[in-house]
């Protein structure tokens, strides 16, 4: 797993780890982010996927996948090439600049989520000691305080996972969230992923180390792997 993120040296061993999960081409909302609550906030990084989805974008079967629709015309990858190597000429001064971000050795488009979690999972407890892992979306906010004095009180040795808890929620059999793959007519309980979700770490150990089938989101994915 690829990264130029610096974990800081000689501080306070961390209570909570925020995994911030951002696009490739997410750069405004991470420059705001770094203006707004990740301000001086150490304990904080963006996880992005290394390689961008190879097919343009008017080509692929829904703007959420990396499956073709059908074959690209030599002008769209031609325009498309142009783009990635422009987006990935910006992502290294970004980084270079920060050094926040962790590269993920994985290709970024949306229907990913589910196997960006895993890999975020599995480099945050490679490469922390936080008790806590905060999955949040680079368009949300979190008030890191309040939450490491909520953390603080609760019993770090337990399987916990914290958030919006959905219940009973039906699977969708069409759009954006659609889950074919998932046969059941509900989903078992799961925090919704819009809010973010705090995870105690042997939760994370034990997400991250699951051969799960990954499903169309990253909420009720975590959900599905708990349950088994």
């Amino acid at each position: 797993i690829g990264t130029k993120y610096e974990i800081p040296k000689n501080k306070i061993p961390m209570l909570v780890f925020v995994m911030c999960m951002s696009h490739r081409g997410g750069f405004e909302n991470r420059r705001a982010i770094r203006q707004s609550w990740k301000r001086n906030i150490l304990n904080a990084a963006f996880f992005v996927g290394e390689r961008a989805c190879e097919i343009p974008h008017q080509a692929r079967s829904t703007r959420w996948s990396c499956i073709p629709k059908r074959e690209a015309t030599i002008t769209e990858m031609q325009a498309y090439q142009k783009e990635l190597q422009n987006e990935k000429m910006r992502l290294q001064e970004e980084n270079d600049s920060n050094r926040d971000m962790v590269m993920l050795d994985m290709k970024d488009f949306y229907r990913a989520l589910p196997k960006k979690l895993k890999l975020a999972y599995e480099w945050s407890i490679r490469n922390t000691q936080a008790q806590w892992f905060l999955k949040l979306d680079d368009d949300s906010a979190v008030r890191v305080g309040g939450l490491e004095s909520l953390l603080s009180r609760i019993d770090t040795t337990r399987m916990y996972v914290i958030g919006k808890i959905r219940r009973r929620v039906a699977v969708p059999k069409s759009g954006k969230w659609s889950d074919p793959e998932y046969s059941f007519s509900t989903y078992p309980t799961f925090a919704n992923g819009a809010e973010g979700h705090v995870v105690s770490r042997k939760v994370a150990e034990k997400v991250y180390l699951h051969n799960g089938i990954e499903y169309q989101g990253e909420d009720v994915s975590l959900g599905i792997w708990i349950s088994e």
